[in-house]
C-alpha cells in the first residue's frame, strides 16, 4: 500500500462518508460482554473489548514469511491500550522497546497475533504479560520512563496525589486498562525499535491510521475529554488528528475536547515541574467546561 493523500475536496468528502458509515456499523455492533468503565461510560455501546483471559507464558514458531505478513496486520490494525470509550488519551508517536523484548519485534507480534486476538486496543497488563514483561505491573514496578511523566500530568490536571508511590500505583492498576482504566494511549506507529522488514515500519499505515484514530474522535458518542498529543516532530500529525493548528503546550478546545500538544516525555531539559504546569494549565479548561 502506498501512502495516499486526498487529491480533491469531493474525494475526501466521499471517503469521510464511506469511514462514517463503516466505523458507525463497526460501533453499532454488539459486543460479546458489555463493559461500563469507573466513570459510567459505556464501554460496550462503543466496541471496546473485555480484558483477556492471562495468557500461558510461551511463543509459537512461525515462518518468516508469515511472521512478516502477522507484522503489517498489526502494523496497520492495532494502536495500543485502554479503550476508544476513556475521557483521557494520550497518543504518541512510536513506543519503546521493554527490557527483554526481541530486537526484531517477533514477541510483540506473535503475542498480538495468539494470544490477545488481533485486537486494536489491549489491556496494558495483559500485553505485557502476554510479551513476558513484569517490569511494570508488579509489586516492585518501575516507572516507566515515557508513562511517567504523562501520568504526572494527568494526576496533576485531575488534582491527585503525584508522589512517586502514586504514580507507580496508577502505572500498575489504572493506565492504559480496560476494566479498571479510565485512559488511552495510543501511537501513531506501534512497531517499536527494529522492524520486522523494509515494509514493516507503521509508516505505510499512516495516513490510515491517523482517519481512523479522526473517525473514533468524531463518531464515538461520547468524545473524550482531554486528549494529549506528545513529539513535536509530529506537528503535522497532531495537528490533522485535532482539525486545527496547534502550539506546545498550549490547551486548544475543539468541540467538546480539549487537545494539547507537548514535547515527548523523554525530551532534553524537559522537567516535572513543566508537566505539572501543563497539567495545572488542563485542569482549568476542564473546570471551566
Amino acid at each position: 500500500m502506498i501512502r495516499w493523500r486526498l487529491k480533491t475536496a469531493k474525494q475526501a468528502r466521499e471517503l469521510d462518508r464511506l469511514a462514517a458509515e463503516r466505523l458507525q456499523q463497526l460501533l453499532e455492533q454488539k459486543p460479546e460482554t458489555d463493559s461500563h468503565g469507573p466513570n459510567g461510560f459505556d464501554g460496550a455501546a462503543r466496541g471496546v473489548h473485555p480484558p483477556s483471559p492471562s495468557p500461558a507464558a510461551f511463543s509459537v514458531d512461525v515462518p518468516p514469511n508469515d511472521m512478516t505478513e502477522l507484522a503489517d496486520e498489526m502494523a496497520a490494525r492495532f494502536f495500543g491500550f485502554g479503550n476508544w470509550a476513556a475521557p483521557y488519551w494520550f497518543i504518541g508517536q512510536e513506543p519503546g522497546t521493554s527490557p527483554g523484548e526481541d530486537a526484531d519485534n517477533s514477541r510483540i507480534v506473535q503475542a498480538w497475533a495468539h494470544q490477545l486476538g488481533k485486537r486494536d486496543l489491549v489491556d496494558c497488563r495483559e500485553y505485557h504479560r502476554a510479551i513476558r514483561v513484569s517490569a511494570w505491573h508488579g509489586e516492585r514496578a518501575r516507572l516507566q520512563t515515557t508513562w511517567r511523566p504523562l501520568m504526572l500530568f494527568l494526576m496533576t490536571a485531575l488534582k491527585r496525589e503525584t508522589d512517586r508511590e502514586a504514580l507507580r500505583a496508577y502505572q500498575r492498576t489504572r493506565w492504559g486498562q480496560i476494566e479498571n482504566g479510565e485512559t488511552c494511549v495510543i501511537d501513531l506507529s506501534v512497531i517499536p525499535g527494529k522492524k520486522l522488514s523494509e515494509k514493516t515500519d507503521g509508516k505505510e499505515y499512516l495516513e490510515q491510521r491517523i482517519w481512523t484514530i479522526r473517525r473514533r474522535l468524531m463518531l464515538g458518542g461520547h468524545p473524550p475529554k482531554m486528549v494529549l498529543m506528545h513529539g513535536l516532530a509530529a506537528r503535522p500529525e497532531w495537528e490533522e488528528i485535532a482539525g486545527v493548528p496547534l502550539e506546545p503546550d498550549t490547551v486548544v478546545k475543539v468541540g467538546s475536547t480539549l487537545f494539547v500538544m507537548a514535547p515527548s516525555p523523554t525530551a532534553y531539559r524537559r522537567k516535572n515541574a513543566d508537566w505539572e504546569m501543563l497539567g495545572l494549565q488542563m485542569r482549568e479548561h476542564l473546570n471551566s467546561k
